[in-house]
């Protein structure tokens, strides 16, 4: 026997029908219920059942009910249960009740437990014992859980047939008959393995010292070429590795060249007008040796011959006048000088706040406090387009406009307030 679920319950009220255990059937087996309850009132009949649905689903059928009366002073009793068979995936619950004082304290332990027999592993299989009680063993079940099993003492009887052929040939191992002759096959067997120390094998050809001549083509080299090959007249597809050297002539590179370590030298006009455009780029002459780099493109995408344009459009020696200069400068946009402390800035100061003969103070409060950082600008039409004047009100809420006698419009603006805008501006 051996135990399949424990379920732990403490200080529970089973003044009525209490659920204090579930059990799922994870296969067909014969189970046992023991369930103990302990710090119970006492001076009464406890009771217990059980209900089983099949495979999960349906009615839960109801077990007869096991009574247990415990004596005054019993505080601790015991139901135990009949043989239950259940079937894979049937559910089994266990139920107590107890008497009108167990409210709170009772403790209850519910065990579940398998009568334990011998499980064959395939359903329906059966021990073979002979008529002398010897016991059969099927051998596709004998294995250990790291590696072979020894076993000792075991006759094994005397083979009278064999299922499949063992193939004994090369036309039985290859699947088809062979052309060659035995003197062929031997001859080409002794070529490949006639060293006193093979280290070649089938995956694998050892380094080749020298190879006479290849006729067809070699599709592809992944390793290095170690030794020297005097010839190869059909096309090498690719080479991978590196190639040590090539003391003749290549006739033709169809693909790119990676990178050149040493440099290549090249014969006189081996470099034609086809590859080379003269008549838009600058020849390379004989003195271009040595460390001289030969500039393409720079950081802005100038060419040689876009700098050679610029250059050409530099007119040497004439500077310009001063009126020239004169005239440059007064014409400059005061927009673009904003820094402080400069001539642009103050002059670009001066010009916002008007230019006009009569300094006019502008006073923007809140009914009360005066308001700073305000934006007023003055203009002489109602629709505000012609801007004469325009600043930033200070901590005073003041701001200092130069204009000429006459009438304006005055705007105001600051971000969370409402100003009536336009209002008239009389200046006398």
């Amino acid at each position: 026997m051996r135990q399949l679920q424990t379920a732990t319950l403490s200080d529970q009220n089973i003044t009525s029908d209490l659920l204090v255990s579930t059990y799922t059937a994870d296969a067909d087996r014969a189970i046992l219920i023991r369930i103990v309850l302990d710090a119970v009132a006492g001076t009464g009949d406890y009771s217990a059942y059980l209900t089983l649905q099949q495979a999960g689903a349906g009615s839960a059928y109801k077990s007869h009910v096991c009574t247990v009366t415990a004596a005054a002073a019993v505080t601790a009793i015991m139901f135990p249960s009949i043989l239950l068979p259940v079937n894979n995936t049937d559910i089994v619950k266990v139920y107590v009740k107890g008497l009108a004082g167990d409210t709170t304290t009772p403790d209850i332990i519910t065990r579940i437990y398998e009568l334990d027999y011998v499980r064959p592993t395939t359903a329906g299989a059966k021990l073979d014992i002979a008529a002398t009680g010897e016991v059969g063993l099927n051998f596709d079940n004998i294995k250990a859980a790291t590696g072979a099993t020894t076993l000792t003492n075991i006759t094994v009887p005397t083979t009278t047939a064999v299922t499949n052929t063992v193939a004994a040939n090369l036309t039985q191992i290859l699947g088809t008959a062979l052309t060659q002759t035995g003197a062929q096959i031997a001859a080409a067997f002794k070529q490949f393995f006639d060293i006193a120390t093979p280290t070649g094998t089938v995956n694998l050809i050892p380094a080749v010292t020298t190879v006479g001549n290849v006729t067809g083509a070699v599709g592809s080299v992944t390793g290095n070429v170690g030794g020297s090959v005097a010839s190869v007249a059909g096309a090498v597809g690719s080479v991978t590795g590196a190639v040590g050297s090539v003391t003749g002539a290549v006739g033709s590179v169809t693909g790119a060249v990676g990178s050149v370590t040493a440099g290549v030298t090249l014969a006189n006009d081996a470099i034609t007008s086809a590859k080379f455009d003269e008549s838009t780029a600058f020849p390379i002459k004989s003195a271009d040796t040595g460390t001289t780099q030969i500039a393409r493109v720079g950081a802005d995408a100038d060419t040689l011959e876009t700098l050679s344009d610029q250059i050409d459009t530099i007119v040497v020696g004439v500077a310009p006048s001063a009126a020239t200069i004169a005239d440059a400068v007064w014409d400059e946009a005061t927009s673009g000088h904003s820094t402080a402390g400069t001539t642009g800035k103050a002059l670009a100061t001066v010009a916002a706040a008007g230019i006009g003969a009569t300094s006019t103070t502008i006073t923007v409060n809140d009914g009360t406090n005066p308001l700073d950082g305000v934006e007023v600008w003055v203009t002489t039409d109602s629709g505000g387009s012609n801007v004469v004047a325009s600043g930033v009100t200070n901590t005073s809420g003041q701001v200092i406009f130069m204009l000429d006698p006459g009438t304006y419009y005055c705007w105001k603006q600051l971000s969370g307030l409402n100003f009536t805008n336009p209002e008239t501006l009389v200046v006398v």
